[in-house]
């Protein structure tokens, strides 16, 4: 149900709504004179003014219809202004206020700054430098392949490349080196105890290097020089070492070594009037 209100400057009443006047906080416009009017202290009380109408029309008809009775009886006949007090519901009322929100604040460990990265031209310098000294490397192995058997044949040479060697995990055997080794003193007789032919030798190094054993290889001839018999012997039978397992290996011939070699063999079918050794 709607509200009654009186312009303050025009005095024209126009209707109001308690909706209206708690959105607007009571001031609304006149629709008449457009004032911006508080309208809860204009507001008319409707059942007042409904009530005095018909005593206003008695009083009236009573007295004269025109003179001073009667204009004093329309003067009681308008309307009365009254206040309305409003109930907290018709009153617009302030909100609570709003709960300002929170802010998390995280603190977080400082970073430790990232190492110094190398320039561009220092990593191109160190390139360079690595890509050179692989060519060295790859450039020397080659030369040494190349040279080895020079290499081999030189003591400092071979010292060196037998160290590398061992490095790796292998062994590096001796060259054999032509005429470092040489038979000396060779004789062959009967053993006056066994009966059987006994040839002795020397075998010397004259190298700087050790020379594997060789082979010893002798012939028979009798007295028109003919071949009559031919006998070997493998280094294991004359320069045998031990070995783990009981078993023997030819030791090499140290630098300048005089070996002596004493050997036993069955005297011949045919009896020998010469003979020749030969290292093989």
């Amino acid at each position: 149900m709607p509200l009654t209100t009186r312009c303050t400057r025009c005095r024209r009443q126009f209707p109001v709504y308690a909706q209206q006047l708690k959105t607007h906080r009571g001031q609304v416009d006149c629709p008449h004179c457009g004032e911006r009017l508080d309208a809860v202290a204009g507001l008319v009380d409707e059942a007042g003014v409904a009530g005095a109408a018909p005593l206003n029309r008695g009083r009236a008809d009573a007295g004269a219809g025109t003179g001073p009775g009667a204009n004093a009886a329309r003067r009681r006949a308008e309307p009365r202004e009254t206040r309305l007090t409003l109930t907290p519901a018709m009153v617009p009322t302030a909100g609570p206020a709003p709960t300002p929100a929170r802010r998390t604040v995280s603190i977080r460990a400082p970073t430790p700054p990232p190492p110094p990265r190398r320039s561009t031209r220092a990593r191109r310098h160190w390139g360079r430098l690595s890509l050179v000294l692989g060519l060295s490397v790859l450039l020397g192995v080659q030369l040494v392949w190349w040279r080895r058997a020079e290499l081999l044949r030189d003591p400092n040479g071979f010292h060196l490349l037998n160290t590398w060697c061992g490095y790796l995990g292998c062994h590096l055997a001796p060259p054999r080196l032509p005429g470092a080794l040489a038979v000396r003193e060779p004789s062959l007789n009967p053993d006056a105890v066994s009966g059987a032919l006994m040839l002795r030798l020397t075998i010397g190094n004259s190298a700087e290097l050790p020379q594997p054993a060789p082979l010893i290889e002798l012939e028979l001839y009798d007295q028109q020089g003919d071949l009559t018999a031919v006998r070997r012997f493998s280094p294991s039978e004359y320069a045998a070492a031990p070995g783990p397992g009981g078993a023997g290996h030819a030791a090499p011939i140290a630098p300048h070594e005089a070996r002596v070699v004493a050997l036993a063999l069955a005297p011949p079918s045919t009896e020998a009037s010469g003979f020749k050794v030969r290292l093989r």
